[in-house]
């Protein structure tokens, strides 16, 4: 269901990205408009019941998309994540992998003061302070993972648009020093020097994440069946005992 929304949510991400932050955007409730409301999760407060106004023709998610907000179902949404959360926690993940979605979760809901009820005597009910409930974590992957489809989806269309895309422009262009030449430039002999390993450090984590059966879309990892195709390349040699 995400797929099919993913150029409109590009378009929409893209024009909120872009959008002077001063410019307040009115939206005027047609009659043939539809008003639904959501649960906000931002980086320091949690909105709730936020109305909505869906115009005609376009999805839930499109009109979160144009206030900032990404749903975290592609049907009928219930629950929105900001942007800016989103990006925080994507920056958080490029500089340190090891920081799980768990983690923010927990961190949200301590900057959040979520109150959970506890336990209820006669007409008072008692409230407890958590620091993380298993709730925001699946929302929290369900956006996470669909704005990384968007940012994906962007930064393709940029290759493709620059001509940097191709299984063979990271070897003949990533490098400056090594691809691109001055004029006048003496030419080298060699040109170029490329050098790998055996990948043996690697070889351990073979099966590690096997879990996890999503085909991470990259064009720096090889495909695992071009790899396959070289398994039985390399004979096995077997170790003399002395």
């Amino acid at each position: 269901a995400w797929e099919s929304q993913i150029p409109v949510l590009v378009e929409g991400y893209l024009a909120w990205k872009h959008r002077p932050e001063d410019e307040v955007v009115h939206e005027p409730c047609e009659p043939c408009d539809h008003v639904f409301h959501v649960d906000v999760i931002s980086i320091f407060n949690y909105k709730a019941q936020i109305p909505v106004i869906q115009k005609a023709g376009d999805t839930a998610n499109v009109a979160l998309v144009h206030r900032g907000l990404l749903g975290c179902s592609p049907t009928q949404p219930s629950c929105a994540v900001t942007f800016h959360c989103l990006e925080l926690f994507h920056q958080i993940r490029r500089r340190q992998s090891s920081f799980s979605v768990q983690a923010m979760a927990k961190v949200l809901c301590t900057l959040h003061n979520i109150c959970m009820p506890d336990q209820s005597i006669f007409l008072f009910t008692f409230f407890k302070k958590v620091t993380y409930t298993s709730h925001f974590h699946v929302l929290l992957v369900d956006a996470f993972d669909t704005y990384l489809r968007i940012l994906w989806h962007i930064q393709t269309t940029l290759k493709c648009a620059l001509g940097r895309d191709g299984s063979k422009w990271k070897l003949r262009g990533a490098c400056p020093a090594c691809a691109y030449k001055q004029p006048g430039e003496p030419k080298l002999c060699p040109r170029q020097l490329h050098s790998m390993d055996g990948n043996f450090s690697a070889k351990p984590l073979d099966g590690s994440g096997s879990a996890d059966m999503r085909v991470f879309n990259s064009d720096y990892f090889i495909p695992q069946e071009k790899v396959d195709r070289f398994k039985d390349s390399v004979q096995s040699k077997s170790r003399n005992v002395t």
